[in-house]
């Protein structure tokens, strides 16, 4: 999605900047151009839809009298960051095409190799220790995901379909109908970059922001955020527990027939809110989309819902995390 937003917002050293509200104004040219508001989003952007109504996706107006800076972008002038990230992605699709009719390793790891350099652009302009570092397109690129992303909940949101979880580059939707995401690229209409439809799970279990396990279609428990061990042995005992603690777990839940108001887990001594970061979905058909070209960064923020007052056995939330970085997570329905 980086890549993506750097493309697709004709981003490049002279053509676009970050201005504040004194400097917008007095600039007569930047009013002429393109304009979106610079802004640090947090949950409260879950809740507010800042998109409108519209058939197509567009970024929120640059209002002067709310907004403290704002991101002036020249589309007219063609950009030279852009062209060489469209060189080595139909470079890299085209070793891809190569790879899925002959199986050569050699165009897997090309294909491979050409993706890691379209992220690295993201992190150089970034790092002052790089000499092509321009820090206001990184911000401008983080920016612009970020609302892409946003956009694309809310669209979901208003077609009354239920996202479990978003972050960085993807999202992942309880119940969608089709093996494609076709309607809500069609409603984001970026010049370059799309969703892709990844895959489907029949299970998840959300631990936290970047940690999740979930089973696939063909039953097999994926981990995603955790440690990554290359001892055989370790390997093995960490997939026997898994498999075992997740066997427990939908045990459990599925004996929780009669849940009331209040939810105790073993041992715990007194009932607790639903307070809590971890949120269990299952079984249902959950979809996960993904950007079609990967990102090195995450973004800062968690999807929070608003539920009904009526409780599925089935789709749980607990308390994992204490003290400073606690969050609420609410039952999801």
């Amino acid at each position: 999605m980086y890549p993506s937003a750097l493309v697709s917002g004709n981003l490049c050293y002279g053509t676009c900047t970050i201005l504040s509200r004194e400097e917008w104004l007095a600039c007569p040219r930047a009013q002429t151009l393109k304009n979106i508001p610079y802004r640090t989003h947090g949950e409260q952007d879950f809740v507010h839809d800042a998109f409108g109504h519209g058939p197509v996706f567009q970024y929120p107006p640059y209002d002067p009298t709310v907004d403290n800076f704002v991101i002036v972008i020249n589309e007219q002038s063609e950009a030279f960051l852009p062209c060489i990230v469209r060189h080595f992605v139909s470079l890299r699709e085209h070793h891809q095409r190569k790879y899925k009719d002959t199986k050569d390793v050699y165009d897997y790891n090309t294909q491979l190799c050409i993706k890691i350099l379209i992220n690295s652009l993201f992190g150089v302009m970034a790092s002052k220790e790089y000499c092509l570092a321009y820090l206001p397109i990184a911000m401008i690129i983080v920016t612009l995901a970020r609302y892409q992303l946003l956009g694309a909940y809310h669209y979901l949101k208003r077609q009354i379909y239920l996202v479990c979880y978003a972050d960085t580059d993807s999202l992942m939707v309880k119940s969608w109908p089709e093996n494609n995401c076709d309607s809500v690229n069609a409603y984001l209409n970026l010049s370059f970059g799309s969703l892709k439809y990844e895959q489907r799970m029949t299970r998840l279990l959300v631990l936290s922001r970047k940690r999740y396990i979930y089973q696939t279609s063909k039953g097999q428990i994926v981990t995603k955020g955790f440690q990554k061990r290359t001892n055989e042995i370790i390997e093995f005992i960490s997939q026997l527990v898994l498999e075992n603690v997740w066997s427990l777990f939908l045990t459990y839940l599925n004996r929780c027939q009669t849940l009331q108001k209040d939810f105790r887990m073993p041992g715990w001594k007194k009932t607790y809110p639903w307070k809590a970061v971890v949120g269990f979905y299952g079984p249902i058909s959950c979809n996960k989309f993904n950007t079609n070209v990967g990102m090195p960064k995450s973004i800062p923020f968690t999807v929070k819902q608003n539920i009904s007052k009526s409780i599925n056995p089935r789709i749980v939330c607990c308390s994992t995390h204490v003290g400073k970085d606690s969050r609420e997570t609410k039952r999801f329905h």
